[in-house]
């Protein structure tokens, strides 16, 4: 009874695993994780934190245009949107400093 029992849990972990078990983890590069999708596609202008060629750009409000500062430490574009803006920015990104409208 013993062997029985065995394969028949045996057989419940395999199919536990194949269904959506246990998932790998992603390992940790250290790269600045891609920004949110928020204003990517109205304009083209957000292309992701490249260093210091990138600045930070903001959009106030949906109808409002974009305007980018310089000088902002990456992980902050947003939280300078809010101090220019005085309320949270309906989209801040990072562009490529040549491109920044």
């Amino acid at each position: 009874m013993s062997f029985v029992k065995n394969a028949i849990l045996a057989v419940i972990a395999v199919c536990a695993v194949a269904c959506g078990g246990a998932m790998e983890m992603e390992d940790d590069t250290g790269a600045p994780a891609p920004e949110a999708a928020l204003a990517t596609t109205e304009q083209g202008i957000c292309e992701g934190y490249s260093g210091t060629s990138s600045v930070c750009t903001i959009k106030c409000t949906s109808t409002s245009g974009w305007f980018f500062v310089n000088g902002i430490p990456y992980g902050q574009c947003e939280t300078a949107g809010y101090n220019r803006c005085g309320f949270w920015p309906y989209g801040a990104c990072w562009s490529n400093a040549s491109v920044a409208p």
